[in-house]
């Protein structure tokens, strides 16, 4: 069973979480409590978004939808920032001269 105050609380944590973000975003800060931590993996976010869908999924109340949108919108961002990362490569870079 879950308790719905902790649901709530967890929701509003992630929105505070983004909107801080964003802000520190907007305003070029580079907190120092931050700075000196790693930032995890793309894996490791994308299984924490994952974790959090699987947890939500027998949830029936708005915000559990709404939080399901911003995890599959965040999921489709790190798969686009990663996409773009890519270096193009062409047919012939995976053949190298022939030795004889």
């Amino acid at each position: 069973m879950h308790d719905e105050g902790s649901e709530q609380e967890i929701y509003q944590s992630v929105l505070a979480q983004i909107a801080a973000q964003e802000d520190s975003e907007k305003n070029g800060g580079d907190d120092s409590d931050e700075a000196s931590e790693e930032k995890p993996s793309r894996r490791d976010a994308l299984l924490a978004a994952s974790t959090l869908q699987s947890f939500i999924s027998d949830i029936h109340e708005p915000f559990a939808r709404d939080l399901e949108g911003i995890l599959a919108w965040f999921g489709h961002q790190i798969w686009l920032d990663e996409s773009k990362s890519l270096k193009p490569t062409g047919i012939l870079d995976y053949f190298g001269p022939r030795s004889t």
